[in-house]
């Protein structure tokens, strides 16, 4: 009958207003949605809307409630582990972006996780992440440069900050190899990183090396 075509069209439009980042009126067609039918769906476009209008601690909530059907799926993954971020349950955050990042046809650095490990001084778990999407990241792709350089970039940074200079080294040395945007940053990182294994002729020569490329 015409309310069950109009209710499901009230679903449709919710959807479509949270893909195209309208929150709020997304957030209206699923509240009429939900008025007649209790339905996990529309639990789930609620719970997106709500976390587009910044209302994390509720959309949480609501992604509690669908959890058991949508845990697999990239995007829901995605959506909940924002919604911890914001909520400030970096742990949880990382559980489920660490997730999304395994899966997600999005960015390859989703900058809530990485950010994650920083709050939580995660670096080795942060380094083991980088080094997955490393090693999954598909030479053919347009975007493949950039993704490597970024991610050794991460990597570096995380191995440094959890003190392990010489696998530090090893990545930011390939950022001055491949000639990378990180170039003249990364002589300095590599000096820092040879100053914290006390080796400062090489912490002078990287210096000296730094310098002249600027």
């Amino acid at each position: 009958n015409s309310l069950i075509i109009n209710t499901e069209t009230d679903y449709y439009y919710s959807v479509c207003y949270n893909r195209l980042g309208m929150a709020r009126t997304a957030s209206g067609y699923a509240d009429h949605f939900l008025k007649y039918r209790n339905d996990h769906k529309g639990v789930y476009e609620k719970a997106v809307a709500e976390s587009g209008m910044g209302n994390h601690d509720m959309a949480m909530e609501l992604f509690k409630q669908v959890e058991p059907g949508f845990e697999n799926h990239s995007e829901f993954q995605s959506y909940y582990g924002n919604a911890y971020y914001y909520a400030g349950d970096y742990e949880q955050a990382m559980v489920w972006l660490e997730r999304a990042a395994g899966s997600s046809d999005g960015d390859i650095l989703n900058y809530l996780l990485y950010d994650s490990y920083y709050k939580t001084e995660s670096y080795d778990r942060a380094a083991v992440q980088a080094g997955k999407e490393l090693a999954g990241l598909n030479p053919e792709d347009e975007a493949y440069l950039y993704d490597r350089e970024e991610l050794l970039y991460y990597r570096g940074d995380y191995y440094y900050l959890n003190r392990q200079y010489v696998e530090a080294v090893k990545d930011f040395q390939l950022l001055v190899d491949e000639d990378t945007y990180y170039k003249d940053e990364a002589y300095y990182l590599i000096a820092r990183c040879y100053a914290g294994l006390e080796d400062f002729e090489n912490t002078y020569n990287y210096l000296k090396m730094g310098i002249e490329y600027d």
